[in-house]
């Protein structure tokens, strides 16, 4: 370890909790219903269109009142976050050895850091881009002040 050890432990810390958080998501299934996909598949596609563009945002999420719709919206944000979980799995494994190689001397503190932040920006980027992709399929959804109507 070098000199100031609490870099150290600060980057271990960063790579286990990022690691565990990134498994969990991706093999946890979660609670999801058995029935879900089945209900899912069977709606209407613009409603079911209507309800995925709902889960791209916290403000039109809380409009949902029916028992039902919220449980389809979540299962879909389940879904979606497992989706994305695999891209997080490549990247951390990457962490893991970046951390390594800076902890064995191998590459300066900045290069990591630069890569976590390269990273950062990449998944954020795709986020939005696919909440956008779901939110072009209903009409009038771009908007984040309003809910999109049924």
């Amino acid at each position: 370890m070098r000199e100031d050890s609490r870099v150290d432990i600060f980057l271990i810390a960063v790579t286990i909790l990022t690691s565990v958080a990134t498994l969990r998501v991706a093999f946890w299934r979660g609670a999801d219903n058995p029935s879900w996909e089945l209900r899912w598949r069977g709606l209407d596609p613009g409603y079911r269109d209507w309800l995925a563009a709902m889960t791209t945002s916290l403000a039109w999420r809380a409009t949902l009142t029916d028992p039902e719709e919220i449980a389809l919206a979540n299962g879909f944000s389940r879904r979606e976050r497992r989706r994305r979980s695999y891209l997080d799995l490549a990247a951390t494994a990457l962490l893991v050895v970046g951390v390594a190689a800076t902890l064995a001397g191998l590459l300066p503190l900045s290069v990591c850091t630069f890569g976590l932040a390269i990273y950062a920006m990449v998944r954020w980027a795709m986020e939005a881009a696919r909440d956008r992709q779901i939110r072009n399929k209903v009409p009038g959804a771009n908007d984040p002040d309003t809910a999109p109507v049924r």
